[in-house]
């Protein structure tokens, strides 16, 4: 991984200069996200295990409201999670993720960028697009996608932001690294949420120091649409909890939970 990042940084101080000269201004339209894949707000939870082999084997084989139910191993993947902002992030302090997610021995990974902050969205902007993503080719280097990545945060930032976000984006640096070992799951239940179960073995660090934090989370995503389903998927969440009192609810992304146990940076 430190390799990885020594190399991102090569090339991109030896590149950057040409690109940004070739380019022209140009204006935001829905050009410059024609490719991507917009993702409205999810239904969905994390939850800090207590002991993955055994949490794992109860809610999938003994949990009395789960196991009844037509389910489907979807396999094991290892997945890389590449955080990025400046030295001072200020991606993060408005409330803006960006983030490259690949998985091993894939040919393409994606580029995503989130609304993702504790303050949660006004009511109207609930159900809206909170997420973009691009998928690229594996070994893209992610400013090459910078247009895509200030398109879509000035799209999700919706008041607009009071400065140069191209000029920001060239001063990003990897900021938390995460890896997952998961193992995935896929169950239908019969108040018709259809539920991808994701238990991760997560590894954080940072380029920052040499820090390093462990922690297993499942994470749970329902294919529903938020409108339809928040109320059916709340009872889950409350079902689920019942069933295994250990599970420990957690709001923070990725992001916020290597910040906070890598750089201290609580919020």
């Amino acid at each position: 991984m430190e390799n990885q990042i020594e190399n991102y940084n090569k090339e991109r101080n030896k590149n950057t200069k040409l690109t940004i000269e070739e380019e022209t201004e140009y204006q935001i339209t829905n050009e410059m996200l024609k490719d991507a894949t917009v993702v409205n707000s999810l239904l969905g939870s994390k939850f800090v295990l207590d002991n993955i082999k055994k949490d794992k084997e109860h809610i999938t084989k003994y949990s009395t409201f789960i196991r009844s139910n037509f389910g489907s191993y979807l396999g094991k993947s290892k997945i890389t999670k590449i955080y990025y902002d400046t030295e001072d992030m200020f991606f993060h302090s408005v409330g803006i993720n960006i983030c490259e997610s690949s998985k091993k021995g894939d040919k393409f990974k994606k580029i995503v960028v989130r609304y993702d902050s504790k303050v949660e969205r006004i009511t109207y902007l609930k159900f809206l697009p909170d997420t973009y993503e691009l998928k690229v080719k594996a070994n893209t280097p992610i400013y090459k996608h910078f247009n895509f990545i200030e398109s879509a945060i000035l799209q999700l930032i919706t008041n607009g932001l009071q400065t140069n976000v191209k000029k920001l984006l060239e001063e990003t640096r990897p900021l938390i690294i995460v890896t997952k070992d998961r193992e995935s799951y896929k169950f239908n239940l019969p108040s018709k949420l259809n539920l991808f179960f994701n238990f991760d073995k997560c590894v954080y660090t940072t380029p920052r120091n040499n820090d390093k934090y462990r922690e297993d989370i499942l994470e749970t995503i329902a294919e529903n649409k938020p409108e339809e389903f928040e109320e059916a998927y709340n009872q889950f969440v409350k079902d689920l909890i019942l069933d295994l009192p250990t599970l420990v609810k957690t709001k923070d992304s990725d992001l916020f939970i290597g910040l906070d146990f890598l750089l201290d940076i609580r919020e």
